[in-house]
């Protein structure tokens, strides 16, 4: 988008100048400088409108980016970390506790 409005931006200007410049010719008596400025200002403020849009625009994508990986990044360092899939080696052997009793040691 970005590059559609600077691409208009100087659309516009180029346009403001040749149609000055032919408009300004246009007259019997010579060069008609009011019509030319007329165009002249009009394209290049115009096109310089299109430029500051343009800059804004970018901008904005920048900071939407940074802000997007901003939280991209403190989601994955207050995500909960999933539990491992392999607990060890360890291999207890349960003949040992075949005699123990669970409850009241008195008993």
């Amino acid at each position: 988008m970005v590059k559609v409005l600077n691409g208009l931006a100087v659309f516009f200007i180029v346009v403001g100048i040749v149609s000055g410049i032919i408009l300004g010719n246009d007259g019997a008596d010579g060069f008609r400088w009011g019509a030319a400025l007329t165009w002249w200002v009009s394209g290049i403020v115009t096109g310089i409108l299109f430029f500051a849009v343009a800059i804004i625009l970018d901008y904005v994508e920048d900071t939407n980016a940074r802000v997007r990986n901003l939280e991209y990044e403190l989601i994955l360092k207050n995500a909960s970390r999933p539990a491992p899939t392999n607990r060890g080696n360890a291999k207890a052997d349960l003949n040992k506790l075949r005699g123990l009793r669970l409850g009241n040691p008195e008993d």
